[in-house]
């Protein structure tokens, strides 16, 4: 299902030793709507804090045994071409 291939991705946005990163791709100019996963199914340790387009769609999320994912809806605006997660 859509869902499973989204709990079964992965992008590392922030590294204790490597620091911060941003996630791009290339997309026309125009409203999207984003649906966005964050947690890991083994560890519980991250604070979980994500903008789309400077929009934060998660903010915070810390896991835990009962809630280990959290997931956003977001409509953005790509005005760049490119839509950023950071």
């Amino acid at each position: 299902t859509d869902l499973d291939k989204i709990l079964g991705s992965f992008n590392l946005l922030q590294h204790p030793i490597f620091g911060a990163f941003d996630w791009e791709i290339a997309l026309p100019n125009g409203q999207y709507n984003i649906l966005l996963s964050v947690g890991d199914p083994l560890l519980l340790d991250g604070v979980h804090r994500v903008n789309v387009e400077d929009i934060n769609v998660i903010d915070n999320f810390q896991a835990s045994t009962n809630d280990r994912n959290r997931y956003a809806l977001a409509s953005v605006n790509v005005t760049d071409g490119r839509l950023t997660l950071d």
